[in-house]
């Protein structure tokens, strides 16, 4: 390849090539798509120990089955919701729930979900920008990006002990993986955690 890369990214794409070259039991050399895919989960700070632990569920199945090692993107199904679990802290429990609805009924339901942005409780400032959020939903736009406006505000709009909070859980999630990340992704990384951390401890879907 002949891309231009970054050191860290250099040292990043060799040790995931030489994780599937032994998942593979053979030399690889990246392709064009799997070193794209290689590159995203560099940028966004997933590290390589949890890229080895889902190439190493993959070797089980390979075993079990008998199979052919064939792309790299055989795992990335696997890191993604690895990482995403991480990220997201799916342990954490809502602290205050607007609502007894499930995230899934908000998701389907745009009335329920304004319901539960509206009565949210946090600052006059938080409030109002969840409910013009809850009236975008309930006009029909994409609620997947509302819920990614949602995590992205957070961090800026809740009240402070529940931020600390969440930052305290999301510290102790990404701690066994700090020294791992590159230092430019560590901190977006963070702030994303945070914000989803969040989303889920007010019960926001």
């Amino acid at each position: 390849m002949t891309e231009a890369r970054s050191p860290g990214l250099t040292r990043y794409v060799r040790a995931v090539e030489a994780l599937w070259s032994a998942h593979a039991q053979r030399p690889v050399v990246l392709s064009p798509r799997e070193f794209a895919l290689v590159s995203d989960w560099h940028q966004r700070g997933v590290p390589l120990d949890l890229i080895r632990e889902s190439i190493a569920a993959r070797e089980d199945h390979r075993r079990r089955k008998k199979a052919v090692a064939r792309s790299l993107r055989q795992v990335a199904g696997s890191v993604e919701e690895s990482w995403s679990a991480i990220l997201d802290g799916r342990s954490a429990q809502p602290v205050q729930p607007a609502s007894p609805a499930g995230s899934r009924e908000i998701q389907a339901d745009p009335e329920s979900w304004r319901q539960r942005l509206s009565n949210c409780q946090g600052t006059d400032a938080m409030a109002g920008w969840l409910r013009g959020l809850g009236n975008r939903a309930l006009a029909g736009e994409a609620r997947e990006l509302i819920a990614q406006e949602i995590e992205d505000g957070l961090p800026d709009l809740a009240p402070a002990e529940l931020r600390e909070r969440a930052e305290r859980e999301v510290d102790r999630d990404l701690a066994p993986y700090r020294d791992r990340m590159p230092a430019a992704g560590f901190v977006s990384t963070r702030r994303r955690a945070i914000g989803a951390r969040l989303r889920l401890l007010m019960g926001l879907g």
